[in-house]
Order: C-alpha cells, then sequence, then structure tokens
C-alpha cells in the first residue's frame, strides 16, 4: 500500500482499462461499486509525481474504505494469459459442464466481462438442461450486478433439479429479494438441520433472519439466530451477531439473553485479526513512539525541581526535645 508523510512517500496516479461492478466489498462488507484499473506508483516529494516506480493492477478498489488488492501489471497480464487460456483448452480437449463453469469463472477472475458474457451464452445454449449450469451462472450474474438475468437462470435451474441445495437456496434468494419472506424460509429448511454448517454455507439463513427484524418479525429472526449460534458458536463473540440477536430480543421484551457472557480478550478488545487490525496496532505504534521520544528527552534534557524554600529560608522547625515533651503530654 502506498503511504505519504508530509506530501513525500509513494502513491498510484493515473487510471487505465477500468472496470466497475456492484458488489459488496470484501473488507467492509458495504454495497458499493468496485472498481479495477491500471496506475503506476510514483515516489513522490510534496504531493508532485517525481519518480515512477512499477504499474500496477488495482483490484476491486472499494470507494468507502478504500481497501483493494494490488498486482503487478506484468504479472496480472502473464498470470491472465496462462490461466483463461489453459482453461479454454482444456474445455476444448474435455467439454464437460465442470470444464465450461471453470472458463467462465476465469473470465470473472481477470474481470474479461464481454468474454465473460459471450462464454455464458455458450453454456446456456450447450448445457440448457444442466441445473448446476444455470445455478452457477444465477450466481456469477448476481456477483456482477445483473439480477434480473440472473432470476431467470436460477427459475430454469429449479424447474429442472428443484432438490438440489444450491438451486433451493438460490430461488430462497430470489424470494428474499422480492420480500416472499414465508416462501424463502421451506426452501432453506435443510440448512436448519444439526451439522448443516459442515455442508453448506448458512449465510442464507442469516439474509433471511436480518429480513424477518426488517418486518418486526422477530420470533422468527431469534429462531434463526439460534440455529446460527448452535452451528457456528464463535458467532457468540462478533458485535454484528449479538447486536441483531440484542435488537430481537429487547423488541420482544425478553429479560434474559441467549448469547452468553463475553470473556475478556485482548484481541477483541484491541480489535486485531479483523479489518481495524491495521489501524490498532498503528495507533499503538504511534503512543509507542510517543513514550520512547519522551523517554529520549528527559535522558537529554533533566527535569530538575527547585525547592519551594532556599536553603537559608527553611520553614521553623520545634526543637527536638519540644517535640519530644509534646507527644509524651499526648500520650498521658
Amino acid at each position: 500500500m502506498p503511504t505519504t508523510y508530509n506530501g513525500c512517500g509513494t502513491r498510484y496516479c493515473g487510471k487505465k482499462n477500468v472496470q466497475s461492478r456492484p458488489g459488496p466489498c470484501a473488507s467492509c462488507n458495504r454495497a458499493v461499486t468496485l472498481s479495477s484499473y491500471d496506475t503506476r506508483l510514483w515516489v513522490v516529494i510534496l504531493f508532485i509525481p517525481v519518480i515512477p516506480l512499477k504499474r500496477m493492477r488495482i483490484i476491486d478498489y472499494c470507494p468507502a474504505c478504500t481497501r483493494h488488492y494490488a498486482m503487478e501489471a506484468q504479472k496480472w497480464e502473464t498470470t491472465k494469459q496462462l490461466e483463461v487460456s489453459g482453461a479454454l483448452d482444456r474445455f476444448r480437449t474435455d467439454p464437460t459442464a465442470e470444464s465450461g463453469i471453470a472458463v467462465h469463472q476465469q473470465l470473472l477472475n481477470f474481470h474479461l466481462l464481454e468474454q465473460a458474457g459471450a462464454f455464458r451464452k455458450t453454456l446456456d445454449e450447450k448445457f440448457s438442461d444442466n441445473a448446476k449450469v444455470h445455478v452457477y451462472l444465477g450466481a456469477s450474474l448476481t456477483h456482477v450486478g445483473s439480477l434480473d438475468e440472473a432470476e431467470g437462470h436460477y427459475l430454469k435451474a429449479y424447474a429442472i433439479r428443484p432438490d438440489l441445495p444450491d438451486v433451493r437456496a438460490g430461488v430462497a434468494l430470489l424470494h428474499l429479494r422480492h420480500g416472499n419472506l414465508d416462501e424463502a424460509r421451506p426452501l432453506l429448511d435443510f440448512l436448519e438441520k444439526p451439522g448443516a454448517s459442515q455442508l453448506y454455507s448458512l449465510e442464507p439463513l442469516n439474509v433471511l433472519a436480518k429480513a424477518y427484524q426488517g418486518v418486526n418479525r422477530h420470533e422468527e429472526a431469534l429462531c434463526l439466530f439460534g440455529v446460527l449460534q448452535r452451528e457456528m458458536p464463535n458467532l457468540t463473540e462478533l458485535p454484528w451477531f449479538r447486536k441483531h440477536v440484542a435488537q430481537s430480543e429487547k423488541a420482544l421484551g425478553h429479560k434474559e439473553s441467549r448469547l452468553p457472557k463475553l470473556r475478556f480478550s485482548l484481541k477483541r478488545l484491541f480489535g486485531l485479526g479483523g479489518p481495524s487490525a491495521a489501524r490498532t496496532f498503528a495507533i499503538l505504534g504511534v503512543v509507542a513512539a510517543l513514550l520512547a521520544l519522551g523517554f529520549i528527552v528527559s535522558r537529554v534534557f533533566p527535569i530538575s525541581f527547585t525547592p519551594i524554600f532556599p536553603k537559608h529560608e527553611l520553614p521553623y522547625s520545634a526543637p527536638a526535645t519540644a517535640r519530644a515533651s509534646s507527644t509524651f503530654l499526648l500520650g498521658t
């Protein structure tokens, strides 16, 4: 990550081959428009680019938290050519649904959206009766923000194989998008069974629980949060999960929470391991530097304290004999 101090350091300058897509940020999880582009890393002095260093590819830049991935442009291009051409060769040799999905996935990974769109049509025509292909295309279209097209593929998959878990989850999310909560939950019943977290992602249940909260159906929301807590006990240590559970419990007037009390943890106190870890370490580093600076200054410029009374004007002190006699009198 480029950094500057008082206008001096490194920074990215310029944007080329910009590609944008709506989606959640992998760091802050906000729904934003993520952008990817070519740029160059420069040494800057007083914010003025002076020395060009290397060309970079910025991947999925989030305008909200500014987090992103970065790779040297030459390495990005080389990897792109190798991965995409390799996947296409395997598909030509063995034109199965799995190899076709692998090609499309590589095209999306390297943000070749036009080529991915053309290849999607090939998959749709060649594997029109394959539910796994349709549910994959539905998920990939959702990933790039084409929700209406994604809906068509999910419905095709459900018509072919309504028993497939991925198909049921995809159609359930469609119902959630349209506010049909009662139609969504039966499709996700397999996620409520004990041990489901060992086989599937429980994120659809989390989305459904929050949707129930949004329409003040807190009993159903707490029921689903209970399933998530049973399957993934570590969730009870996460602030966002505790906040949602507490919200429904408060709405229902529960005096006791189903959440266990949190044990003291330095990791949680300082936010270590999460998105704010780098910021936490930076703050701790600044504090340590200030303490070290204060110590050095105190050693170089020792502080002397001037007594309140000069030596020749010490406050009156009674003679020792008087103090002893007064103590004797008090004792009697």
